[in-house]
């Protein structure tokens, strides 16, 4: 039943089809959700090996009067367009190395590597934001591209490495109240560098902001860099958690000659702690206490925010990188129960916090917990630079993909979140879950389906944080059973509504998605 799940799709739905809605939408959801995702895994004969490689399907629908419009449609990346036209994979992803061009020798292939920069892949197949009224795709390269949010195309390619050095970048960027995005970068070279990121919002067009990128903070990289998906902000506080899954730079830098892939270049260092690095906004400066725990790897932190001179920062982890390995499609087409994988690797939902103010006095070594608001987590002094972290564990569930209210509440203390559980090693429950009280709200039907990314959507006038509803992409494993858009009100996490997109229709999985207060109907298909 897995295969179909990664059913590369064959046919993108260009033309909007509307979709059936069971329930009743509330009457002030109007706007677009864009969601966004691998779909196409393979070019002529070569087919790509990871999860995180396929060809990005950008996917939209469209909120107005009760009624719901949905289109799909593969990127135009100049990636998706170069492997359409050799017929194969010519520029590496994640998990796919580049197979060696036929028509050159290993002579020629060296003379071509070390006589241009370092290629990568324009495929932004991760995420879909808005800044300044524009739609942008992004991966965890340098590179976004704008969107056409009628048509699902291209418009322009942004290449941040042209205007700040890195050579890698989160797809989770954040966003400061005056509109500002936030993000994270990585310089390699002799001296490697992490860039803190800022593009102002210049003009509502957004048509010279991107021009104005600019660093602004730097982060040394002392060994070597590590892999990094998200990282965390607060008011005052740009927070960067190294993780012990370190990038070798003269292989990734070789990988057109050494035909490796980005996930060949990683490897898990056992042994060696997670550091907290801590950067000050308004001073620029990190800070020169080293805030570490044991190790864990993670992709998504949930929030973070600051409380009576603590930082919070509530994180989805893993006990180390196999569940990179486990999102390979051979594994994934198999189920999560193949040969080496007997228990799918589950998250741990964990809160650490981080005191800001060390006070005088405490020894060395001292057992004092100097964590000193309500949390269980514990911060121990481990030296006079050195303050070690154990967490607050969330027991009540293991999920995936979390998101919040973020327009009310990123970088301040919240209450709730929402995600995508691990419910028998299968992501097929939807849950919200209450830091105050530590319930849980669930959603759950069917085994054979699969769940996506809840975004929240507040209600107009909201009287609390959780006044809105929650959406949810919701696919079957069942060939000819129709995938649809599930609403569930946020309070009491029940459903709503459901838009049944018509069974004829393939959809693919996606990653994650956004909700703009603006509709973007297709254009006639003729256009299209």
């Amino acid at each position: 039943m897995y295969k179909y799940f990664w059913k590369p799709l064959e046919k993108d739905q260009r033309d909007a089809v509307e979709c059936e809605v069971r329930g009743t939408i509330p009457s002030w959801l109007t706007g677009t959700l864009f969601r966004n995702g691998p779909g196409k895994y393979e070019f002529g004969e070569e087919q790509y090996n990871h999860l995180f490689d396929g060809a990005a399907v950008l996917h939209k629908f469209v909120f107005n009067e009760g009624k719901v419009i949905y289109q799909n449609r593969l990127l135009d990346t100049d990636t998706y367009r170069s492997n359409m036209a050799a017929n194969r994979i010519v520029i590496g992803e994640f998990g796919t190395a580049v197979a060696p061009d036929p028509c050159k020798n290993l002579l020629n292939r060296y003379f071509t590597h070390f006589s241009r920069k370092m290629e990568q892949t324009d495929n932004t197949n991760v995420n879909v934001v808005e800044f300044c009224d524009q739609i942008y795709a992004l991966t965890e390269t340098p590179y976004m591209n704008r969107i056409d949010p009628e048509k699902l195309v291209a418009t322009k390619k942004v290449e941040l490495d042209k205007l700040i050095s890195v050579n890698l970048s989160t797809a989770h960027p954040h966003f400061e109240p005056d509109g500002s995005m936030i993000n994270f970068g990585v310089q390699f070279g002799k001296s490697s560098n992490y860039h803190v990121i800022k593009i102002p919002p210049i003009d509502k067009e957004c048509t010279d902001s991107i021009d104005y990128a600019e660093r602004i903070a730097t982060l040394p990289v002392l060994t070597s860099p590590t892999y990094f998906h998200s990282f965390g902000m607060t008011e005052n506080y740009i927070i960067f958690i190294e993780q012990p899954y370190y990038l070798n730079i003269l292989s990734i830098l070789s990988t057109r000659v050494t035909n490796k892939s980005y996930q060949d270049c990683y490897e898990w260092r056992q042994g060696i702690k997670n550091v907290f690095h801590v950067i000050n906004k308004e001073t620029k400066e990190v800070s020169q206490v080293k805030y570490v725990s044991d190790p864990f790897f993670f992709f998504h932190l949930i929030n973070a925010y600051e409380d009576e001179n603590h930082i919070v920062i509530d994180a989805i982890c893993y006990p180390d990188d196999k569940i990179v390995n486990a999102f390979f499609l051979a594994n994934l087409r198999q189920g999560p129960h193949v040969e080496g994988y007997e228990n799918f690797p589950a998250p741990d939902v964990r809160r650490y916090v981080l005191p800001l103010n060390v006070p005088e006095g405490v020894p060395e070594g001292a057992k004092e917990n100097l964590v000193s608001i309500d949390s269980r987590a514990f911060a121990k002094k481990k030296d006079n630079t050195t303050i070690f972290l154990a967490p607050e564990r969330f027991a009540h569930a293991s999920f995936e993909m979390p998101r919040i209210n973020y327009d009310s509440y990123n970088t301040k203390k919240y209450r709730y979140a929402y995600g995508a559980n691990m419910r028998k090693s299968e992501m097929n429950e939807l849950v919200k879950i209450d830091w105050l009280t530590k319930k849980v709200n669930r959603w759950y039907e069917n085994e054979d389906w699969i769940v996506g990314e809840p975004v929240f959507i507040p209600k107009p006038n909201p009287t609390a944080e959780d006044d809105g509803v929650v959406l949810s992409p919701v696919i079957s494993s069942l060939p000819g059973e129709s995938a649809f858009l599930l609403v569930l009100d946020a309070t009491s996490f029940t459903e709503l509504a459901r838009a049944e997109i018509p069974s004829d229709v393939h959809v693919p999985l996606n990653f994650h998605g956004n909700f703009v207060k603006k509709c973007y109907p297709a254009p006639p298909s003729s256009s299209v």
